[in-house]
C-alpha cells in the first residue's frame, strides 16, 4: 500500500489589481464572504495542508480578512516584480512548513467558482494518471487551479517576472492532466467583470 501524499495549498493574493482601481480581494464574493475569504474557505474545506496564502500589496488589510483561519500567511515582499515572485514566495513557505510536500495546488482568489470538489479531482486525477501536472481545463483554455508535484519545484523557483507556473504546461505538454472547471473562465479583473459576475448570481 503507498503512503498517503503530502500536498499544500497556496493562495497567490498578492497583487495590487490595477486594473480594477482598489483591492479586489475584498470584494464580495456573496452576502457574507469576500474572494480573498471564499477562497481560504473552500481551500480548508479539502484534507490539503499546509494552505498558504501569499499578500503583497495592502497586506495588512488583507490579513484581517483572514484572522483565525487555519491557515499561514507569507508576504511577498517583492510581489511588484511580478506573478513569479509569489509562486516562489508560497512553494518556499510550504517547504517550510513541510519540507516532505509531494505536491502543491496553486490557486488564485478571484475566481470565485472554485470548490473543494474542483480541488480534491486536481489531486484525484494526479494521483491516477501518473502525471505530475494537473491543470483545470475551462474555454479550450487551461488555467488555475492547477497541481504541480515536486519535482517541478525546481522548475518553479526558475520562474521571473510576471510568468505564472502555468507556463510549465505548455513547456512539458507530455507531463499534463487536466480537470474541466465549469465557469473557470470567470475571474474578476475589472469592475465589468464583478459587476457581470454579480448580475449572474442574482
Amino acid at each position: 500500500m503507498t503512503k498517503a501524499k503530502k500536498i499544500g495549498i497556496v493562495i497567490l493574493a498578492a497583487g495590487a489589481s490595477r486594473r480594477l482601481g482598489s483591492a479586489k480581494q475584498l470584494l464580495k464574493a456573496n452576502d457574507t464572504q469576500t474572494l480573498l475569504n471564499h477562497a481560504a474557505t473552500i481551500a480548508l474545506s479539502t484534507l490539503f495542508r499546509p494552505v498558504v496564502v501569499v499578500l503583497g500589496s495592502n497586506h495588512e488589510a488583507l490579513a484581517n480578512e483572514l484572522s483565525g483561519l487555519n491557515l499561514f500567511l507569507a508576504i511577498n515582499a517583492q510581489w511588484q516584480s511580478g506573478l513569479a515572485s509569489s509562486v516562489k514566495c508560497g512553494l518556499r513557505e510550504v517547504l517550510n512548513l513541510q519540507g516532505d510536500t509531494d505536491a502543491l495546488i496553486f490557486m488564485v482568489c478571484d475566481q470565485p467558482y472554485v470548490t473543494g470538489p474542483l480541488l480534491e479531482a486536481l489531486v484525484t486525477t494526479y494521483q491516477a494518471s501518473g502525471k505530475n501536472i494537473v491543470a483545470s481545463r475551462y474555454k479550450e483554455a487551461n488555467g488555475s487551479p492547477a497541481l504541480f508535484d515536486r519535482r517541478f519545484f525546481p522548475e518553479l523557483e526558475k520562474l521571473e517576472g510576471d510568468k505564472g507556473a502555468l507556463r510549465l504546461i505548455h513547456q512539458y505538454p507530455d507531463q499534463a492532466g487536466f480537470v474541466p472547471f465549469p465557469k473557470g473562465q470567470i475571474d474578476i479583473d475589472t469592475v465589468e467583470d464583478y459587476l457581470r459576475y454579480k448580475n449572474q448570481e442574482k
